[in-house]
């Protein structure tokens, strides 16, 4: 086989390829050091590292090929014999079969579930050290702790926007983010540092011109005053508030959208980490008892690459095949449907909030809003003005979407609702989708 893909390869695609026709084939395998496969102890007993019976097969199989090999009968020898076909076929069977045998040692090595004896005890391969819980990289190499970091487990909260990561107040008191004090900012860190690493909104420690650090959770209202009035030189490491960024990732991390950034929202009386269900996809989590890691940046060049490449809000697809993975879940469908339906009626209060809460997430984070500015967001007219106004839950999403294509032209589109007619009625209209302007 090496031969024949030699001379195959080499004429038609050896020009163009810096990999020749020997990557297909493995004629060394590397061993790790015995230190990596000791024995174990079981009862008083030792016994072999599961990983010593592949290599051990491998050697056997190897010895034995080697010996096949070295006793082939010469022709001379065949000449001979009564019958030399059937000794050849003979030799060429016993061959194969240990040919077979080393692959399939070799296999286990990489894989036991390769295996052609399942029965046998086939050890355990490369990929079973690897893989699931218990593997190297989720047991041993994921699982590290570094600074600035917390870890917790995560609840479902569909009051807090797609964007946003809900910190508790624990957290919030201790990651900090080095803030450099400036003639803009100096006034609102003097009253940080002066409330101290106590309280949510105060200062955890200073830092002075010569780099020493200084943690106000040791010093007395007095020393943190002094320390308030020479700050103007220094920086100062405040805890995360509302709008900070937060770098969010659940382990383990198979793809790109696996670590994304957050804004924070710091939740009062909440103990776990709260996150949107839009996000379930992104980090492959399900809410029993999954754990989330949050690592605040410590550079003003990491918080920018934050919000501006890697947030959550620019995840919506897969790098890979260009689908999208942050979608509508059954929540959202179950109430769009229920929105949507031809006798829900809103008061004024309840449509303008709705309207506002689907229009304020389109818009960008932290625009304030000109009152005196264009009155991008318009509302439709009731549609029952007597005896008392209403709306009609189709009024929201015509507004939603008036808001999303602003400045562009209207929206026309007709299609068949997902749910069937009759579960709405004959001839009631309800499955037809419509827009119009």
């Amino acid at each position: 086989v090496w031969q024949g893909l030699r001379v195959v390869w080499d004429p038609e695609l050896a020009p163009r390829l810096q990999q020749g026709y020997a990557m297909f084939f493995l004629r060394s395998l590397p061993v790790a050091p015995n230190k990596f496969r000791p024995p174990s102890m079981v009862g008083g007993e030792m016994f072999e590292h599961p990983q010593n019976l592949s290599l051990q097969r491998i050697l056997t199989a190897c010895l034995e090929l080697s010996s096949l090999a070295a006793t082939q009968p010469t022709e001379e020898q065949l000449a001979n014999v009564v019958r030399p076909e059937e000794v050849r076929q003979q030799e060429l069977a016993r061959m194969l079969s240990q040919w077979l045998a080393l692959q399939d040692a070799v296999s286990c090595l990489m894989d036991s579930t390769l295996s052609d004896n399942k029965g046998a005890d086939v050890g355990v391969g490369i990929r079973q050290a690897l893989e699931k819980k218990e593997g190297l990289f989720r047991k041993n190499m994921m699982g590290k702790r570094v600074n600035f970091a917390a870890r917790s487990v995560i609840s479902p909260d569909p009051y807090i926007g797609c964007g946003e990561i809900g910190v508790p107040p624990y957290f919030a008191k201790r990651l900090c983010f080095p803030e450099r004090v400036t003639p803009w900012n100096v006034e609102r860190l003097r009253q940080a540092v002066i409330r101290g690493a106590d309280e949510l909104n105060g200062a955890v420690a200073v830092e002075d011109e010569r780099g020493r650090i200084v943690a106000l959770k040791l010093c007395d209202a007095t020393k943190r005053a002094a320390l308030a009035k020479a700050l103007l030189s220094s920086s100062a490491s405040v805890p995360g508030s509302d709008g900070d960024l937060m770098l969010t990732n659940r382990q383990p991390t198979l793809h790109k959208p696996g670590l994304m950034a957050h804004r924070a929202r710091v939740l009062k009386g909440e103990k776990t980490i709260r996150m949107h269900y839009a996000n379930c996809a992104t980090f492959n989590a399900d809410f029993d008892g999954d754990e989330i890691n949050l690592h605040m940046p410590q550079d003003q060049l990491g918080r920018a690459e934050g919000y501006t490449i890697v947030h959550a809000d620019h995840q919506f697809i897969v790098p890979t095949d260009g689908k999208p993975i942050r979608g509508l879940i059954q929540d959202h469908v179950v109430s769009g449907v229920l929105l949507t339906r031809r006798d829900t009626w809103l008061t004024r209060d309840e449509y303008a909030q709705l309207v506002y809460i689907a229009c304020s997430a389109w818009a960008r984070p932290g625009t304030a809003i000109d009152q005196d500015g264009p009155k991008d967001m318009l509302l439709d007219p009731p549609t029952i003005w007597k005896p008392r106004m209403l709306w009609s839950g189709k009024q929201v999403v015509a507004a939603a979407v008036a808001y999303y294509t602003r400045g562009l032209p209207p929206l026309t589109f007709s299609a068949a609702g997902k749910v069937p007619p009759d579960y709405w009625g004959k001839n009631s209209g309800e499955a037809d989708l419509v827009f119009h302007k």
